[in-house]
């Protein structure tokens, strides 16, 4: 996932939320508003997060062509918000050579992030649609590592 936009004045000091952040990702993806159409995965993921000014960036070895963008719109005591976008890298996308397996590539998820950078969480849930058309919810529950 990454995040590419534009804020105001600087609400936090550059570099306050990089860093490596592992946790888990809950995914929901319906084929439509039926319950009994969804699909539920959880999983591990590490994302490495870079804070520039009000830009965060970061990508993810565990989930190839992954991206994390995103704009600092808010700081609550320690707790940065930022609005997000995310998806997958087209070129990531599907065996090759399958057609339709990226129909609706890039995936595009949006919603937001907070990082206490005090103690170290990150929470954050997007909605969207992936890869393979599917609407899609997503909750991250990461902690940046040591």
């Amino acid at each position: 996932m990454s995040v590419m936009l534009y804020g105001g004045a600087s609400l936090a000091q550059p570099g306050l939320a990089s860093g490596i952040w592992s946790g888990a990702i809950n995914q929901v993806a319906c084929t439509n508003t039926m319950p009994a159409s969804c699909q539920k995965d959880t999983f591990d993921v590490t994302f490495f997060l870079q804070q520039r000014g009000n830009r965060l960036s970061g990508s993810s070895p565990s989930l190839p062509g992954a991206f994390i963008e995103g704009v600092l719109i808010d700081r609550i005591g320690t707790t940065l918000i930022f609005a997000l976008r995310g998806g997958q890298d087209p070129a990531f996308c599907g065996p090759s050579g399958v057609p339709d397996s990226c129909s609706c590539s890039p995936d595009l998820s949006v919603g937001l992030l907070r990082i206490d950078i005090a103690a170290n969480s990150l929470l954050g849930s997007a909605s969207g649609i992936n890869a393979d058309c599917l609407g899609q919810f997503i909750r991250l529950a990461l902690a940046r590592e040591p």
